[in-house]
């Protein structure tokens, strides 16, 4: 509307729209504009299934309601639904999970409402065309890419949530480029995607070679190359004795070292396969393997980011099964 008939003409019919989403929703949702030709429904006191009830309502109002935009064409909808904390466990995650729900919504067409558990599912299913999936998608789906890979076993609930706050906070801290860190949470989101087309049983949280079939995943998807590498050497070990590469100290690149604690210190924390630690206790552990599994400077980073940023405070919780004694 705006190209063939000016900015004024496009304005206005997305105030018809918003005031369609202001009449379909209740009088504690919060209604608001959200980038260019996008708008944003904050509901609240509802789960998942009551917001995917409010985003159909949504899209019948709109289409009846038949609101002319250029010469034979009419206003269209399409709606992203995400809810915390089913979908998303931080205030950044969730607004990236409807984001991602709404790239499924306008690949399905005109006037379509999907939601971000739709398109995790499509992503657990894609086994055979999960490349060409993210490659049509791109960075745009890596935190449903995630959810898909922790759905998949019950002991990774959270996993990749977690390890993307923790390793933002540690770049954060290394004073990395904005670029970079954009990167880094990237590399945390997606470093287990490989696990999508390998076996897991739920007595394993790491399938073997899930890390090189990874980067296979994220290079087919025009990832960027640091991403890439991330992935697949977040298990080598800073002494040479990791996998798959048996990389050595600096030569890891430094987006897998921070991802190689940043895991670790995760898992232990949330008690995956383990007994649940404290954050200080985690740090004891990892600072015991300095210098031989993980780089030193790396794990004084993480103890710094504990004390001076309250980390363990900031990640979000996770309810995992109980484990047999």
């Amino acid at each position: 509307a705006n190209d063939q008939l000016g900015h004024q003409h496009g304005d206005l019919v997305l105030q018809l729209g918003a005031r369609i989403v202001r009449e379909a929703a209740r009088s504690q949702d919060l209604v608001a504009r959200y980038g260019g030709d996008e708008l944003a429904l904050m509901v609240a006191d509802a789960n998942g299934v009551g917001a995917q009830r409010l985003a159909y309502r949504i899209v019948d109002s709109v289409h009846a309601a038949a609101v002319p935009t250029t010469p034979g064409k009419r206003l269209t909808f399409s709606i992203g639904v995400a809810s915390y904390p089913d979908d998303a466990l931080t205030a950044q995650e969730l607004v990236a999970a409807a984001d991602q729900a709404l790239y499924l919504a306008k690949r399905e067409g005109n006037d379509r409402a999907c939601t971000f558990p739709q398109l995790v599912t499509e992503l657990e299913l894609a086994t055979d065309n999960l490349g060409a999936i993210l490659t049509d998608a791109g960075p745009q789906v890596v935190v449903a890419a995630a959810h898909a890979v922790d759905h998949r076993n019950p002991v990774a609930q959270g996993h990749s949530s977690r390890i993307a706050n923790i390793a933002d906070t540690i770049g954060r801290h290394l004073s990395l480029p904005a670029a970079q860190l954009e990167d880094l949470r990237t590399a945390a989101f997606v470093h287990d995607v490989g696990h999508l087309k390998l076996a897991t049983d739920a007595d394993h949280f790491e399938a073997p070679g899930h890390a090189e079939e990874g980067e296979k995943i994220v290079r087919e998807a025009n990832f960027s190359d640091t991403v890439a590498l991330a992935v697949r050497h977040h298990h080598d070990r800073w002494d040479g004795g990791g996998a798959p590469d048996a990389l050595v100290a600096d030569n890891i690149p430094l987006d897998s070292r921070i991802l190689a604690v940043g895991e670790v210190y995760e898992a232990m924390t949330a008690g995956r396969g383990c007994e649940r630690l404290a954050g200080a206790d985690a740090l004891t552990r990892l600072t015991e393997k300095a210098g031989t599994e993980f780089d030193g400077a790396i794990v004084e980073v993480l103890g710094r980011s504990i004390r001076e940023s309250n980390l363990e405070g900031s990640l979000p919780a996770v309810a995992l099964p109980a484990t047999a004694s």
